[in-house]
């Protein structure tokens, strides 16, 4: 997942900097670019993803077994779903995306 984020980290400098040599009319520099986007975007696409609805579930089972046992809040869910051995430790998600969706789902509950 560290990879990853770099990767993304890495596609969306190298989609700028495409933009801005387009901009400067430096079309070697952004072919180059374009060349390297090309790559890293099949890397990237070869990592499968968890969908929304698999995290949405996920996130509501986790609910459901905290919610018996303490005052439920998104820290206490996001802990228990990447904690390890925790339904979304080490798989392809994004942690920003899953604390926005529990989030929502919080705000739902109240």
């Amino acid at each position: 997942m560290q990879v990853l984020a770099l990767l993304r980290k890495k596609l969306a400098s190298s989609k700028a900097a495409s933009e801005e040599f387009a901009q400067a009319d430096r079309e070697d520099l952004k072919a180059k670019q374009d060349a390297e986007i090309l790559v890293m975007d099949e890397y990237a696409g070869q990592v499968e993803m968890f969908t929304e609805e698999d995290i949405v579930k996920a996130i509501e089972q986790a609910y459901q077994s905290l919610r018996e046992t303490a005052n439920v809040n998104a820290g206490l869910i996001l802990r228990e779903l990447l904690r390890p051995g925790g339904t979304l430790d080490g798989k392809a998600v994004e942690k920003s995306q899953v604390a926005k969706m529990v989030q929502e789902m919080l705000k739902t509950r109240i």
